[in-house]
């Protein structure tokens, strides 16, 4: 039994350097929604202690104009256990800068079907998005000069 535990936190210290190395923030709810892990870049981007993030407390750094989406779309997904993504802005403390997160989330079903937890990843699209909105700008400001001559 000694040699299946220590296995088990060889395989979580694993886990837990490669989610720490990797670009993306990488988290894990149970079932009901709650938030139980965020890796170490959570806290890099939030600038917050992982444990901010933990439970619903996620939902306190996003926009405020993006948290009723992010809440309805749990509420489905905890109804409706399919993988989704989507776009939300999250909020550096420090800076009081938000930058946008594309939020990918996958449920975790056990041998019987049986919801058992959720998986994610929020990757950093904040440059791409504002290039997308200023390419629009340019293609809407060159569509009213086009209209004007």
């Amino acid at each position: 039994m000694d040699h299946y535990l220590k296995s088990i936190e060889r395989r979580d210290r694993f886990f837990d350097s490669i989610a720490d190395a990797i670009p993306q923030i990488v988290w894990r709810c149970r079932a009901d929604g709650w938030r139980e892990y965020s890796n170490a870049r959570y806290a890099l981007a939030v600038v917050v202690p992982v444990e901010a993030s933990h439970g619903w407390g996620w939902l306190d750094f996003l926009h405020p104009e993006d948290v009723a989406e992010a809440r309805h779309t749990w509420m489905r997904a905890l109804r409706n256990p399919e993988p989704f993504s989507r776009e939300y802005r999250m909020r550096n403390v420090r800076s009081g800068r938000y930058r946008w997160y594309l939020v990918r989330c996958q449920p975790l079903f056990d041998e019987n079907g049986k919801l058992e937890g959720w998986s994610g990843t929020s990757t950093d699209v904040d440059e791409s998005k504002r290039h997308e909105t200023g390419l629009r700008m340019l293609t809407g400001t060159g569509r009213l000069l086009i209209g004007a001559h």
